[in-house]
């Protein structure tokens, strides 16, 4: 969320090159700044008329972004990190590479699934989807 995030505001964001709002039509358009759980939203359609609007949109924490955004670089120094080389993150360094650790699994748990999709998971394919899950769930509190 950017800009003043008082919880009588409407909010707004920053994408990478411009600022955005809520369409009318969207289902949380009602909300104010104040009720969103989180600061960051996902969507599905993006459209400029006179000012640039967010459609069907879904409130996530930062962790689901570190989780399932783009590319991701840890700024060790910093103390963050940069997904699509435009989002900033405030994350511990060892935390950031523990997500990116936890990435790869994932990545590759997916991979072997699509290529034996009827096989059970195994114990450690397990813990690497409990691990995912209990992080979005304390994500989302």
């Amino acid at each position: 969320m950017d800009g003043d995030v008082r919880s009588s505001t409407r909010p707004t964001w920053k994408d990478a090159t411009t600022v955005v709002a809520l369409h009318p039509s969207s289902t949380a358009h009602g909300l104010l700044a104040g009720q969103f759980a989180a600061p960051y939203v996902v969507y599905s359609e993006k459209m400029a008329t006179s000012r640039t609007f967010l459609r069907q949109v879904s409130v996530v924490g930062p962790m689901a972004l570190l989780l399932f955004g783009g590319r991701m670089e840890v700024h060790h120094d910093g103390g963050y990190v940069l997904l699509d080389a435009w989002l900033k993150v405030w994350v511990a360094a060892q935390t950031a590479v523990l997500v990116k650790k936890l990435r790869q699994a994932w990545t590759a748990l997916l991979d072997a699934k699509v290529q034996r999709p009827s096989e059970p998971f195994t114990r450690g394919q397990t813990a690497i989807v409990d691990t995912l899950v209990g992080l979005l769930r304390e994500d989302a509190l």
